[in-house]
């Protein structure tokens, strides 16, 4: 079951934040919306990359999207733009 929250932000933009139990739906999703053919970046820690990461990546390169994942410490000191 798929469950959508509609977020408006304050220069009238909308989005839809999609909650699924996996990435199944996710090519789908990417196609409907026409993020295909583009570049991908993944920025996640080095808890969450070994869950998640290399099968979100196949999901975006299954859909065209050149991807590129980017590892950090996990933690606040490495929640900065440095």
């Amino acid at each position: 079951m798929t469950d959508r929250l509609e977020v408006t932000v304050k220069n009238g933009v909308n989005y839809d934040i999609v909650f699924e139990q996996s990435f199944d739906a996710l090519k789908e999703e990417l196609e409907r919306l026409g993020l295909t053919g583009l570049k991908a970046c993944i920025v996640t820690d080095n808890i969450v990359a070994p869950l998640y990461s290399e099968i979100l990546k196949q999901v975006l390169e299954s859909a065209g999207n050149t991807v590129s994942v980017f590892v950090f410490p996990n933690g606040e000191p490495s929640k900065n733009l440095d």
